[in-house]
C-alpha cells in the first residue's frame, strides 16, 4: 500500500513542531496530504502535555530550535515514549557534529534524525516514512500483546496450536527459527528468511552454521554448548552473516531451549535473530570517532608542547610541526610554500616523496596551491591525480592523491601556503578536525614569522638607536628616563644606571626658565613635536648647548605612552655662529665707515649750512649789542635760529653716530617708511650736489618689517649710493634713481632700487657680489658683498634683477614683522 492509503486506513497522522519557522510549517503544510494534523506548539511543555494525556497520539515531533535545545527536547520526549520519530532541522554544516552528539547522548533512541534546513523539499516524505514506521511499530506491539493473550489460551486450545504458532510467528516483527540439537534448520517465519535474504526452500534443512560467516562458527557452536548443557536458559552474540555480493550485515541470535509443557525433553533450540548491521555500524563510527578525537588531541598536545619550546629555534620548530601533521593526516610530504608572482617557492619541506620532482613538474604552476591562497577555509583534494586539479604535475613523479592546504598571513599579507601530499590518504576525505588543525597551524606560522620579522626588526632598531651618532633619551609619560643611548652618556657624562629612573630634568642648567620647560611640555603632551636648542649642564657641571628634538610616542590605541628625544650637542657650532657674527659685525662697521668716508664731501656740505647759519646769526647778534641798537624781539630771534641751526647739526651728528656704532644685530619690527626717510636725509646734499633726482616711492600703509635697523639702513644706503655713481656720467637731465617698496605674497615686502645710468656688463654683472670685487678706483669691493650677507642673515635675498644700457635694478626683501604675518 501507499503511504497516503496507510494513512487513510488509520486515524490521522499528528505531526507536532516545535521552534519552527512559518515558511518551514507552510511548505510541509503543501507537500503533505491534506488529513495530517500539523500543529505548531509553542515550547516543551505544551508537547509534554499532549505526550502524556489521553488523546489523539503523537506520530512525529519536528524540532527547529538550535542543536542543543533541540538534543534536551528529544531526551525529555524518549523518557516518555522512547520509540516516538524525532526529527531535528538544523543548518547543513551542523547536521554531522549533531550527528555525532546524538550517538553519545544518553536516553536517546535511534528515532532521532537530523535533517538539513536546506533539503525542505524531502521533509514531507520524510515525516510521512517516519509516521509510517512508527504506526508500523504500534501494530506490531499490538500483534505482540495479543500473541501473549493468545499464548494464555494455547493450553485450551491444542488442536489448533500449530496454526496459531505459526501465524503468530509469520505476525512477529523478528526473526525467529528453529533448530534440532544437531543445529539443522526445522522452522523459520517471514521475518527470520528477509533478515538472513534467504527463502523458505533453500534454508530448512540446511545447517545453521552455512549462513554465517566462517570465522563466527566457533562463536555459533559455544553458543549451543551453554543453552545444551544449561550454564544459560538463554544467551545472545552477534555474529557476521555469510557475505553475499559485498553486502555485510551483523545478527544477534538469542538461543533459548525448545521444550514440551508435560516433558523436560530438549528437541532443540529456539533461535530469535535480529539484524543490528546498524548498530554495530553506529558503534564502529563511534569507536572510529572516539580513535580520531583521541589521535587529534594527542596531536594538539604535541603541537603545544614543539610551538611553546624555548630550547630550540623556529626552524627546528618547523620542521617538528611538519613531520606532525604528516602523521595526523596519514600524508607523505609536508612544505612550507611563498607566493612570488605566479609561482610558488620552497621554503621548507619534510617527507618521503620527490619534492624536487614536484617542483621540477611544475608544482609551482598547478591549481592546488593557488585555490589554497584564494580560500580563508583549507583547500583539500582527494582523487586520482588525474583531475583538472592536477594539471601541470609530470606523471612521470609520484602522482599525488592527496592535498590538504591552507594559506597563512604575516601582518594581514598573504605569505604562501601550508600544504601536505601523498600518494594514499588516510581516509576519503579530511575532516574537519582534519581542516581545523591545519588552519591552527598555519595562523600559528603567520604568527611565529611576523614575531620573527618584528624581532628582527627591533633588533636593527636597537642596534641603530645604540650606533647612533646623535644622542637618544626615552621617556614615559611621566618624564622618567627608561633608556639612552651611549652616544647621550658620551655628551653628559652620566651613565645609564645614573640616569634611568631619575626624571629628564636631572639635565637643567638654570638657563632657561620654568615657563620654557612648561611651553615644551605643552607642545609634546598635545601630540606635536618640539625642536629646538637647549642649554644644559653635564654632569661635571659644563655647559652645553644641544640641538634636540623631542617627539611622542602612542600606542595601538592612540595614547602617547612615551617620549623619545634625540640631540646632538652643538657648543661648538653656536661659538662659531658668535665668532662670526662677531666678524660680520666687525666688516659691516668698517663697510659703514667706509661708506661715511666715500660721503665726506656731502657729509662737509650737509654740515657747512647749520655752522654757516649759526656763524651769521651770531655775528648779527653781537652786532647789535654793540652798536647799542637792538630790539629784544629783534635778538630773541636771532638766538632762536642759532637754537634751530645748532639742533639740526646735532641731528645730523646723531645719525652719523647712529650709522657708524658698533654692536650685535637687534632685530625688531621696522617701519620701512622710517628707514627710507633716514636715507633721504643722507643722500639729500649729495644728490643736489651731483644734480641727480632720487624719488622714494614707500606707501604709508606697507607693513613694518623684521630686521635690525641700522643694517637695513646700510644695505638701502650702499645701494642708493651705487645707483647715484652709476648715473653721475649721464647728462644732468637724466639722472635719475628710483626707490620703490611693495608688499610681497603677504609674507615679505621687496625694494627696488632703480638707476638709468648704462647697466653692467655680463661679465661684471656675475661678479658684483664676490668678496673684494669692485669697479671703482678707491672701491673696497665689500659693499654689496655685505649687504648680500646681510639680507641673506634676516631671511630675504638680494640680487641683480635686470640691467641693460637704459639703466639696472638691484631687487632685496625682507620679512614681514611676526605679528603682520599672521594677519
Amino acid at each position: 500500500m501507499h503511504n497516503a492509503e496507510i494513512l487513510h486506513a488509520e486515524k490521522c497522522p499528528v505531526i507536532k513542531m516545535i521552534g519552527s519557522e512559518p515558511a518551514v510549517a507552510d511548505a510541509i503544510r503543501e507537500n503533505c496530504p491534506d488529513d495530517v494534523d500539523l500543529e505548531t506548539l509553542d515550547d516543551q511543555a505544551d508537547l509534554s502535555s499532549h505526550l502524556e494525556e489521553d488523546g489523539q497520539p503523537v506520530d512525529v515531533v519536528l524540532l527547529g530550535t538550535s542543536p542543543d535545545l533541540a538534543v534536551q527536547i528529544a531526551q525529555r520526549i524518549h523518557t516518555i515514549d522512547k520509540f516516538l520519530p524525532v526529527i531535528i532541522l538544523t543548518r547543513p554544516e551542523a547536521c554531522r557534529p549533531l550527528r555525532r552528539t546524538l550517538m553519545f547522548s544518553p536516553f536517546l533512541g535511534s528515532e532521532v534524525i537530523p535533517w538539513s534546513s536546506e533539503d525542505l523539499t524531502a521533509l514531507p516524505n520524510a515525516l510521512m516514512e517516519a509516521v509510517n514506521r512508527r504506526r508500523q511499530r504500534q501494530r506490531h506491539h499490538h500483534a505482540l500483546c495479543r500473541a501473549q493473550v493468545r499464548f494464555e489460551k494455547l493450553p485450551h486450545l491444542k488442536p489448533e496450536l500449530n496454526q496459531y504458532l505459526d501465524q503468530l510467528l509469520d505476525c512477529a516483527p523478528i526473526g525467529v527459527m528453529t533448530i534440532d540439537a544437531s543445529g539443522v534448520i526445522l522452522t523459520l517465519n517471514h521475518q527470520a528468511q528477509e533478515i538472513l535474504n534467504a527463502t523458505n526452500r533453500i534454508t530448512l534443512g540446511g545447517a545453521l552454521n552455512d549462513l554465517f560467516s566462517k570465522d563466527d562458527h566457533p562463536v555459533i557452536a559455544n553458543l549451543r554448548t551453554e543453552i545444551a548443557t544449561g550454564r544459560s536458559p538463554s544467551a545472545q552474540r552477534t555474529v557476521r552473516l555469510r557475505e553475499t555480493d559485498s553486502v555485510r550485515k551483523y545478527i544477534a541470535i538469542t538461543m533459548a531451549p525448545l521444550c514440551y509443557r508435560n516433558t523436560m525433553r530438549q528437541p532443540g533450540l529456539m533461535v530469535i535473530l535480529q539484524d543490528v548491521t546498524s548498530r554495530v555500524d553506529a558503534e564502529a563510527e563511534r569507536r572510529d570517532a572516539e580513535e580520531k578525537l583521541r589521535k587529534h588531541v594527542k596531536t594538539l598536545r604535541k603541537f603545544h608542547e614543539i610551538s611553546t619550546r624555548e630550547d630550540i629555534c623556529f626552524d627546528e620548530k618547523l620542521s617538528g610541526v611538519l613531520k606532525l601533521a604528516c602523521a595526523q593526516f596519514g600524508l607523505a610530504a609536508g612544505m612550507v610554500t611563498s607566493i612570488n608572482g605566479e609561482e610558488f617557492d620552497i621554503i621548507a619541506s619534510v617527507g618521503s616523496m620527490d619534492l624536487d620532482g614536484l617542483q621540477n613538474a611544475g608544482l609551482h604552476s598547478n591549481r592546488f596551491c593557488f585555490r589554497a591562497i584564494k580560500s580563508k577555509e583549507p583547500y583539500t583534494y582527494v582523487g586520482d591525480g588525474q583531475g583538472p586539479n592536477c594539471s601541470g604535475i609530470n606523471k612521470s613523479c609520484e602522482t599525488p592523491v592527496a592535498y590538504i592546504g591552507v594559506r597563512y598571513l604575516v601582518n594581514d599579507i598573504i605569505e604562501g601556503t601550508l600544504c601536505f601530499w601523498g600518494n594514499k590518504a588516510e581516509s576519503d576525505e579530511f575532516t574537519d578536525a582534519d581542516k581545523e588543525l591545519i588552519k591552527m597551524m598555519g595562523q600559528w606560522l603567520g604568527r611565529e614569522w611576523q614575531r620573527a620579522r618584528s624581532e628582527a626588526r627591533m633588533r636593527k632598531l636597537s642596534s641603530a638607536l645604540e650606533q647612533a651618532a646623535d644622542a637618544v633619551m626615552i621617556t614615559d609619560r611621566n618624564r622618567m628616563i627608561e633608556y639612552v643611548n651611549g652616544s647621550f652618556e658620551c655628551m653628559t657624562g652620566y651613565s645609564k644606571e645614573e640616569l634611568i629612573g631619575r626624571p629628564a630634568g636631572v639635565l637643567r642648567s638654570g638657563f632657561h626658565d620654568q615657563e620654557f620647560y612648561n611651553q615644551i611640555w605643552r607642545l609634546i603632551s598635545s601630540g606635536k613635536a618640539y625642536r629646538g636648542e637647549l642649554v644644559n649642564r653635564k654632569k661635571d657641571g659644563s655647559i652645553y648647548h644641544e640641538q634636540r628634538t623631542i617627539t611622542p610616542l602612542r600606542d595601538a590605541n592612540g595614547e602617547i605612552t612615551h617620549f623619545i628625544s634625540t640631540g646632538h650637542d652643538i657648543t661648538e657650532l653656536v661659538e662659531t655662529q658668535r665668532q662670526n657674527r662677531l666678524h660680520q659685525s666687525e666688516l659691516t662697521h668698517v663697510a659703514r665707515l667706509s661708506t661715511l668716508g666715500e660721503m665726506t664731501s656731502g657729509l662737509a656740505h650737509e654740515l657747512n649750512q647749520p655752522l654757516c647759519a649759526i656763524t651769521t646769526f651770531t655775528q648779527t647778534c653781537l652786532r647789535m649789542l654793540s652798536a647799542g641798537e637792538y630790539k629784544p624781539d629783534d635778538l630773541y630771534y636771532g638766538l632762536q635760529q642759532v637754537l634751530r641751526q645748532a639742533e639740526t647739526a646735532t641731528e645730523i651728528f646723531r645719525r652719523l653716530r647712529m650709522f657708524s656704532r658698533k654692536g650685535e644685530i637687534e632685530e625688531c619690527s621696522v617701519e620701512l617708511g622710517q628707514i627710507v626717510g633716514e636715507i633721504e636725509s643722507f643722500v639729500e646734499s649729495e644728490a643736489l650736489q651731483n644734480l641727480i633726482n632720487v624719488h622714494f616711492d614707500v606707501p604709508d600703509r606697507l607693513p613694518p618689517v623684521w630686521a635690525d635697523r641700522i643694517q637695513l639702513e646700510q644695505v638701502l644706503l650702499n645701494l642708493v649710493r651705487n645707483a647715484m655713481e652709476a648715473v653721475s656720467e649721464r647728462d644732468p637731465g637724466c639722472r635719475n634713481v628710483t626707490i620703490t617698496a611693495t608688499r610681497n605674497e603677504e609674507t615679505e615686502v621687496t625694494v627696488d632700487v632703480r638707476d638709468s645710468g648704462h647697466g653692467c656688463p655680463p661679465d661684471i654683472a656675475n661678479r658684483l657680489f664676490e668678496p673684494f670685487f669692485t669697479t671703482k678706483e678707491k672701491g673696497m669691493g665689500v659693499g654689496l658683498g655685505i649687504s648680500q650677507s646681510i639680507v641673506e642673515a634676516h631671511g630675504g635675498r638680494l640680487w641683480l634683477e635686470e640691467t641693460s644700457p637704459q639703466g639696472s635694478v638691484f631687487r632685496f626683501t625682507v620679512p614681514q614683522a611676526k605679528g603682520e604675518k599672521d594677519e
